[in-house]
């Protein structure tokens, strides 16, 4: 079987190469003014970082761990919509409340402006608003690519999608990038069920896209390496 990106691949590969450069790209003075603050209290694994509908009176960046962002349905179904790793802000998008939870998938460690300091620091320098939009605007077209590759790939190549963007944003460790997330939590990002994502595992270890000595570690190997995210097209 042919794992061909159609026309949605160039776009993916460039939303993941902006995501591998996301924190060498912050602006500095936004940067400082969240470095020059003591990071929060960890946050251990299935903590609440905050609540849809709470007061969004924060700006956070994330420190370590991975934090999902997820919206829950009135029938109690969860769409996870991304996955915030260090380097990531959350709170630009949002205005007097979240509109989504925030849940720490492993031990966070977070940096926390508020959103007043800020408001004050961009009222003084007009000039920085820009940053401040390329920031949201990265933000929509990585949940505008993710909406594309649920609407027109195959199961396989979802989730080939999501683990090529998770090695692009992650440092390696001994050469394998690290999954802190469950099948189901990935399930819930990709619209998967958790079935359908254990199988699509299966498929792409058996195809040698990817080498996986353990469920929370792998590798891609091949064309399907971090190295052909700049590619226009992959093929097994």
């Amino acid at each position: 079987m042919t794992l061909a990106l159609i026309d949605t691949d160039s776009a993916l590969s460039r939303s993941n190469t902006r995501a591998c450069h996301a924190e060498a790209s912050t602006p500095e003075w936004l940067r400082s003014l969240f470095r020059d603050r003591d990071p929060l209290r960890p946050i251990p694994p299935d903590g609440i970082v905050f609540l849809d509908g709470d007061p969004a009176d924060q700006l956070f960046q994330i420190v370590s761990g991975t934090i999902r962002c997820c919206t829950i349905s009135e029938e109690g179904r969860r769409q996870i919509f991304g996955f915030a790793r260090p380097g990531d802000f959350l709170g630009f998008s949002d205005l007097d409340t979240w509109h989504f939870t925030a849940e720490a998938v492993d031990t966070v460690t977070l940096r926390s402006v508020s959103r007043s300091t800020l408001e004050a620091v961009i009222s003084n320098e007009p000039c920085l608003h820009k940053d401040i939009r390329r920031i949201i605007v990265d933000e929509l077209v990585r949940r505008e690519q993710q909406l594309m590759v649920i609407s027109f790939l195959q199961s396989d190549e979802r989730l080939l999608c999501f683990l090529r963007d998770q090695a692009a944003r992650t440092r390696p460790v001994d050469g394998f990038t690290l999954l802190p997330m469950t099948r189901q939590e990935i399930g819930d990002h990709m619209g998967m069920s958790l079935e359908t994502v254990s199988r699509s595992f299966t498929s792409l270890k058996r195809k040698r896209a990817i080498v996986m000595p353990a469920a929370n570690r792998f590798r891609l190997s091949g064309a399907f390496g971090v190295e052909a995210i700049t590619s226009d097209h992959i093929a097994a």
